[in-house]
Formats: C-alpha cells, structure tokens, sequence
C-alpha cells in the first residue's frame, strides 16, 4: 500500500509541475489578465477538473509557484552568500551566481513580479531574503555594511531587471556590465 501512496505522490507532484510550467510559458506571452483557468489547462494538457483539484484558481495558482520559486531563490542565495564574498566585488558580480545558476528561478520571478497577488510581493521577498544575506555576512565577517538596507534594495532591482533585459535581446551583456551600466546612470541623478 505505501508504494501505491509514494505512487500517487509523484503524480501529484509531476501534475502540478505540469500544470506550472505551463502557466509560466504562457505568461511570457500573455498578460495575466488575459489567461484563463481554460488556457492553462489546455497547455499543461489537463483537464480543468485535474486544475481545479489542486489549485482554487488562477490566483491560487500564481501564489503558489511564487512562494515556490521564492524558496528556490532563498535557498539559491543561501548557497551564494555562503560561499562568496559579496564585500570584496561590486554588486552585480555578488548577484552574477543566482542569475546565471542553471537552476536560477530569477528568470521566473521576474515574470511572476507583475501577476497580482493577495499576500506574495516577489520583489519585497527577495530583498527581504537578501538583506537577511547581507546581515548574515555582515556578521559572518565582521565586515561593516554602512547602507544595508541600500545594498538589498539595489540587489533585488538587479535581480529582477537583469532578467528582463536580458529577455529582450540583450544575452551578450552581463550582469556586472548591467550593474555598471545602471551605477553610472544613478551618477546621472546625483
């Protein structure tokens, strides 16, 4: 009996993967306002029963794989700081690894930063999980951060819309070249 539940939990597990994947390619192409419970199904190759058993609606659905793409980011960024020193080099290159991590969910996080949501802002989330990082290391080190709070929000906005850029054409460019590039535009403002 308990093969049989393990069983039943893998199909559960690859369903929903399915029925995520699905959503996230159709939101590199359509607006969320615009997808439909009907949609997602048909792509994902479920019936709309199958969706509905998992998921209470499109924005159930949009919660969940936020908060599941943020705790890959958490763990990723976990991974990163803990090896790194983000103290030693600009900003854009402590970020470079979660970025360009073949198992980076930035690249979906990014398209999931404008979907509504009740109670998951992916961009507060990660500058939370960031700043936390920062903190960590802060502490870690012994090595003082005078503008903590900065540093996180500058993270997140790089973290974010280094995706995007690179989502319209840009792949040559890296993120330490984005990064320079936007901490020469800010000298513009000064």
């Amino acid at each position: 009996m308990e093969q049989t539940d393990q069983h039943e939990d893998l199909r559960v597990t690859r369903t929903r993967a399915c029925i995520e994947a699905a959503f996230l390619r159709l939101l590199r192409t359509h607006t969320f306002s615009k997808l439909t419970v009907q949609m997602i199904a048909s792509e994902a190759m479920v019936n709309k029963g199958t969706f509905y058993h998992h998921y209470r609606d499109k924005f159930d659905l949009a919660d969940q794989v936020k908060r599941r793409r943020l705790e890959d980011f958490h763990q990723l960024a976990l991974s990163v700081f803990e090896q790194e020193d983000p103290g030693l080099r600009p900003l854009g290159d402590s970020i470079a690894p979660m970025v360009d991590a073949p198992e980076s969910c930035l690249e979906d996080l990014a398209t999931l930063r404008w979907v509504p949501s009740n109670d998951v802002d992916v961009f507060d989330e990660i500058r939370k999980i960031v700043l936390a990082q920062l903190t960590r290391y802060a502490e870690r080190t012994g090595t003082p951060l005078p503008d903590i709070e900065s540093e996180a929000w500058a993270a997140a906005y790089l973290a974010l819309g280094f995706p995007e850029f690179r989502r319209e054409g840009r792949a040559k460019t890296s993120i330490g070249d984005f990064a320079a590039s936007v901490h020469r535009a800010c000298g513009l403002f000064m």
